[in-house]
């Protein structure tokens, strides 16, 4: 899986998290807390399922996040304690949400040169069909 798309999943993860109990970026946050035994960190372990990847990928991608302004981190004490997504976290995450592979797809087809072509060939046929048969 991509590292962009990982991210994707964390940050939609997140929002998904803060708009179930009513919150908002500022006020819901969220502790990643890696000492070996994630049974109790019920983030950590729900990321792992959707990812699929150990604890030193999460780690690595949380940090790209802080680093990208898409997480902020208020505790000093722990690295992974204590985040919150940021305004910009939510953007993308809502982003992501709204753009379906569905429709990825049909811009990707209406944009080919050749499909161009090919419809307005056929609309000039049509076109032509129509005017020159009366």
């Amino acid at each position: 899986m991509k590292r962009e798309t990982m991210i994707d999943i964390l940050l939609c993860y997140m929002r998904d998290e803060v708009i179930a109990v009513g919150g908002n970026a500022n006020t819901y946050h969220f502790d990643f807390i890696f000492n070996g035994s994630n049974q109790e960190n019920n983030d950590i372990i729900n990321l792992q399922k959707k990812l699929k990847i150990n604890d030193d990928e999460l780690k690595s991608i949380l940090r790209e996040c802080i680093t990208d302004g898409y997480i902020k981190r208020f505790s000093a004490s722990e690295e992974f304690k204590f985040l919150n997504i940021t305004e910009k976290g939510m953007a993308r995450a809502k982003s992501v949400q709204m753009s379906s592979p569905k429709r990825q797809i049909v811009y990707s087809i209406l944009s080919h040169p050749l499909f161009n072509t090919i419809v307005s060939s056929i609309l000039s046929f049509l076109v032509g069909y129509y005017l020159g048969g009366k």
